[in-house]
């Protein structure tokens, strides 16, 4: 299957907006020359939107010229094609690549899978880097996912030869020894290499999108390489080859154990300085304005209210920006730790009574404007953590730490469980040894029956736009509904999942 893998019109926004804004200027500017009464007005717009249009062109023939087709051979071969030249490769040509996928939202609402490459290539008709990007729709498979697959596979083997013949395997501010991984710390020359013996690394996993190695003891990785930069992926794969077969240190249980998730909802340093340099420019032309305004004789109460609203918020902006400095939740393997300007809070999986997840998507006039996610946990003791953040897409990375805190709870809910307890799932909702309890809740004609739902009587459930639905063999309707926004929902989802379903699913498969 041939693919367009580079120069694709639609989605070049500099194309679209000269052809859309173009055409709109150029058809108003020409009814208005010929309807209205001041032709010169329409004349102008006209010829506005023929520049536009004449940019447009210029783009068209700019992107033609980069239009570039991907194919995958058979016989480990592929054929890259433009409208110059055609040129049919061997996987052994490719020297280098660095790839990233991606999901492309509109809207919030996942559309297009993405992948941008580049592919450094032995062959004389391309004799620089290859920029490669395209999409597909998210209900399908990446069109070349097997080629990928297998210049990835390539790519491993080439890795592992040159660490053996050369010794060094070499990365963005890293390396890699059979002996060591020596990296560059962040704001450091390179001369001031630092190194961390193989013996010494606990393990090496993919965290948001960063190949993350961690040392002995330390909670925080050493090195974070993003995933996409050159030989990011051979880094995961080889430190794992070299550390095979070692105890975890999960094993031991002092402290929340390593970093798998970090976010700081917080305001930059950044943002924090411009927050106090226009903090003071308002303030300043507030008293300026009061200052002119007091020469006036009478002075203008207008203007003394919005001196004063500009003074206020001059002095908003950089006191909301100092409470707002740290806000920030790191998961760890065994607990939460929350951090809110300093006011630190650690809490323990296996001490949490209550996790509750939302992530409600806001529109303005039609037009979407974030997500507001929402955690909150409840301890035992009452000790409650709450972290809400806004985002412009869904952040896959707050899902899966999502699913991992609710698995770590279900599995202590499950245990209970499997000991004879009773363990309080939602409000109306309770797991028994034999069963669950469903009572019933009061509505406007009264409180529906109470019912007992044995194991063996549950047959399936549904989840659709946030709301839960569990069905009982021989039931049409559902006999319990509840939004996913419940309190501890997702915990009891995973627990019921363990307890009746062989192969637990994850929420947004299931159906």
């Amino acid at each position: 299957m041939r693919v367009l893998v580079r120069g694709g019109y639609n989605s070049d926004n500099l194309f679209v907006c000269c052809i859309g804004f173009g055409s709109v200027g150029a058809i108003v500017g020409i009814l208005l020359y010929f309807l209205a009464a001041v032709p010169e007005y329409g004349l102008w717009i006209a010829s506005a939107g023929a520049v536009l249009l004449g940019m447009a062109f210029l783009r068209f023939l700019s992107l033609r010229s980069q239009r570039l087709w991907l194919e995958d051979l058979e016989e480990n071969e592929f054929r890259l094609s433009s409208h110059r030249r055609t040129v049919e490769l061997n996987d052994a040509d490719l020297v280098e690549m660095t790839t990233n996928v991606s999901t492309h939202f509109e809207n919030g609402v996942p559309k297009n899978g993405k992948r941008k490459t580049t592919l450094l290539l032995d062959a004389p008709e391309f004799p620089v880097e290859l920029e490669l990007d395209y999409k597909w729709p998210v209900k399908n498979n990446d069109p070349l996912a097997e080629l990928f697959e297998r210049w990835h596979t390539a790519m491993m083997t080439k890795a592992e030869q040159e660490l053996q013949t050369e010794g060094v395997l070499v990365g963005t501010n890293w390396s890699l020894t059979r002996d060591d991984v020596s990296y560059q710390p962040d704001g450091k020359a390179k001369a001031d290499e630092e190194s961390v013996p193989i013996r010494d690394i606990a393990a090496a996993e993919i965290v948001d999108r960063k190949v993350c190695v961690w040392a002995e003891g330390e909670d925080l990785p050493f090195l974070k390489v993003p995933l996409g930069t050159p030989n990011a992926t051979a880094l995961f794969v080889l430190v794992n080859k070299f550390i095979v077969g070692k105890p975890s240190s999960a094993a031991n249980t002092k402290g929340l154990g390593r970093v798998i998730f970090e976010r700081n909802a917080g305001w930059t340093k950044a943002a924090i300085g411009a927050g106090i340099f226009f903090g003071l420019i308002l303030i300043v032309g507030g008293c300026l304005l009061i200052f002119v305004e007091l020469q006036n004789r009478p002075p203008t109460i207008g203007v003394y209210f919005l001196a004063s609203g500009l003074i206020v918020i001059g002095v908003g902006l950089p006191i909301g920006g100092w409470l707002q400095r740290t806000n920030l939740l790191r998961c760890h393997e065994r607990g939460l730790h929350r951090n809110i300007n300093g006011k630190i809070t650690d809490l323990r999986y296996e001490d949490i009574r209550s996790f509750t997840y939302t992530a409600v998507r806001h529109f303005y006039n039609g037009a979407y404007t974030g997500t507001i996610v929402t955690m909150e946990c409840i301890s035992f003791e009452g000790v409650t953590t709450k972290y809400t953040a806004k985002f412009k897409n869904a952040d896959d990375e707050l899902d899966n730490l999502r699913d991992h805190v609710s698995r770590v709870i279900a599995s202590t809910m499950f245990k209970k469980l499997e000991a004879g307890q009773d363990v309080p799932w939602t409000n109306e909702m309770t797991f028994e040894p034999e069963g669950i309890d469903i009572r019933g809740r009061a509505g406007l004609f009264g409180k529906t029956k109470d019912q007992f739902l044995e194991w063996a009587e549950i047959d399936n459930f549904g989840m659709d736009q946030g709301q839960f639905a569990l069905f009982a063999y021989g039931e049409k309707k559902p006999v319990y509904q509840t939004t996913v926004a419940t309190p501890n929902f997702f915990p009891g989802f995973y627990c019921l999942l363990m307890k009746r379903f062989s192969t637990p699913t994850t929420p947004d498969q299931a159906s």
